[in-house]
């Protein structure tokens, strides 16, 4: 099986600069209230929280290959790169659904 066939097609994306990262917020002993979270996250950019050079994998390689890549590396997902343009994002969740319904195959 390949990556092509269980990532996620056509993330949403964000450029450098966006400001909307509700997502990226410290953890809690970091501030004191609700107020000052959302001054910190008021001007957080993209940049400042993405990871600037994520490790990558083709569509075609095989599934097997990604999940050792994140096994090894303790990572949550993995941009899908095709010729230098993002195609997609194969996750944990991806690889462990494909494994579950292969398995649940098998039992069956």
């Amino acid at each position: 099986m390949q990556v092509r066939e269980c990532m996620s097609v056509d993330p949403a994306t964000v450029g450098p600069n966006d400001r909307d990262v509700r997502q990226v917020a410290p953890a809690y002993p970091l501030f004191r209230d609700e107020d000052e979270i959302r001054r910190y996250t008021e001007h957080l950019t993209v940049t400042a929280a993405m990871t600037a050079d994520p490790m990558t994998i083709a569509p075609d390689a095989p599934l097997v290959e990604a999940a050792k890549v994140l096994e090894t590396y303790r990572i949550s997902s993995m941009p899908v790169v095709d010729g230098g343009r993002l195609v997609g994002m194969l996750t944990v969740t991806d690889a462990l659904r494909v494994f579950v319904k292969q398995n649940e195959e098998i039992a069956a």
